[in-house]
């Protein structure tokens, strides 16, 4: 097995995985709330799950896709209904998302980037700070990961329908890859040549991915009588990301969601009223006010505080987009094989700039970006002109992380327009 198959290989993967749980636990243990956010919300959909209320359309339970709160439920039947118990399976995947990680940058550019990669996953500070909130993100991140991977390896049909299937069931757990529907069928079809062969194989990536989601939508619309989607709260987050006065974020406050004649919808009417409202405020718009709350989303995403200062992916984005870019100067071969990376954050970026651009937004992508970012510093570390930068570089992120605060201030209000 990759990464294991000697001794010496196997005790530092122990030594990684014990120095990843240890870090992560720690911090937990100083920031244990498991229930903010969206974590109370997921909470109470897993304690209704296991009341056997599957589809009560008097409780708000297709907000969010109802994958993580299932599984919760699933974990709380087996374990005992106790937020720790959720926390502790999501930090086992996270661990699991680590190794993916590693898999993912051994099959782009070889077993040295893996390592890389592994090591990079280790430290990764977003995927520490959400450890003490019951989020579905560990899960999804896994999937999305787990998918990704097949597909690189799709030399055989099975593999690019094992990795369309698991694409599919991250949609249970966030929505963000139901674009994928279309674009992995686009993707195939123009990788196999463009005839008919590729046609068949494209609609049978379209029906496998509608059929591997198709338990979440059957359960929404049972619950509301109605077809409804993965999820019912893409609207409340269009209208407040893209109204006259928004700047690329999520701002509530700047438009009426709260109304009466909203509140009094049934919940999947209020989100298509939602997305009217976003769709009707875009259309008010000048081009020019669009296009820039387009960059600023953008640069939202890349945003290096959470608030506090991201040292880990402000240290990992040269080499990131270092790996990322050149495929597209090298030759075909290189390109195609990289598609599924390539699909994977172009989907990223088209929902980030539909919907909202923040630091969260990105971490959807984690294990790729470190999977992308090991082959990245591998290939810097491989110039010998670059080694001192490399350590200059990190030396130099880890003395701003300790007095960022005045950076973020002022790039805050620089940001400001």
């Amino acid at each position: 097995m990759i990464f294991l198959d000697s001794p010496r290989k196997r005790l530092f993967v122990f030594f990684l995985a014990a120095t990843a749980l240890a870090i992560r636990i720690s911090y937990i243990y100083r920031h244990y709330d498991p229930l903010v956010g969206d974590g109370r919300s997921y909470q109470a959909c897993a304690e209704h799950f296991l009341q056997g209320k599957w589809l009560d359309h008097n409780f708000t339970c297709s907000g969010h896709p109802p994958g993580f709160a299932a599984l919760l439920a699933l974990e709380y039947a087996a374990l005992g209904t106790h937020c720790a118990v959720g926390i502790a399976c999501n930090l086992l995947i996270t661990l699991a998302g680590i190794w993916m990680a590693g898999l993912l940058a051994k099959e782009l550019a070889g077993e040295k980037a893996g390592w890389i990669a592994l090591i990079l996953s280790v430290v990764y500070y977003d995927s520490i700070r959400d450890g003490q909130i019951l989020l579905a993100d560990p899960a999804f991140n896994f999937l999305l990961a787990a998918g990704t991977l097949f597909l690189l390896r799709s030399r055989e049909d099975q593999d690019w329908a094992a990795g369309t299937i698991l694409l599919g069931l991250s949609s249970w757990f966030r929505a963000i890859t139901e674009p994928l529907i279309l674009w992995l069928p686009a993707w195939i079809f123009f990788r196999e040549g463009c005839g008919i062969r590729s046609l068949k194989k494209s609609a049978f990536c379209f029906l496998l991915f509608l059929l591997s989601l198709s338990p979440a939508i059957i359960r929404n619309s049972l619950t509301h009588h109605h077809l409804v989607g993965v999820a019912t709260d893409g609207g409340i987050t269009f209208w407040p990301s893209n109204y006259a006065g928004s700047k690329g974020d999520w701002n509530l406050a700047g438009v009426p969601t709260q109304d009466p004649r909203f509140l009094a919808l049934p919940e999947w009417q209020r989100d298509q009223a939602y997305y009217r409202e976003g769709f009707k405020s875009l259309a008010q718009q000048p081009l020019s006010r669009i296009m820039k709350r387009e960059v600023f989303k953008i640069f939202g995403m890349l945003y290096p505080f959470l608030p506090e200062y991201d040292y880990s992916f402000v240290f990992c984005l040269p080499f990131f987009l270092l790996a990322l870019l050149r495929p597209l100067f090298s030759k075909h071969q290189e390109k195609t094989s990289w598609g599924p990376i390539y699909l994977m954050v172009l989907n990223s970026i088209f929902v980030t700039l539909l919907f909202n651009g923040y630091p969260h937004a990105r971490t959807p992508l984690n294990w790729i970006i470190l999977a992308v970012s090991g082959v990245g510093l591998e290939a810097a570390w491989n110039m010998a002109h670059c080694r001192l930068w490399i350590w200059v570089w990190g030396i130099f992120n880890l003395a701003l992380w300790s007095t960022s605060e005045p950076l973020r201030l002022w790039l805050k209000a620089a940001l400001k327009y």
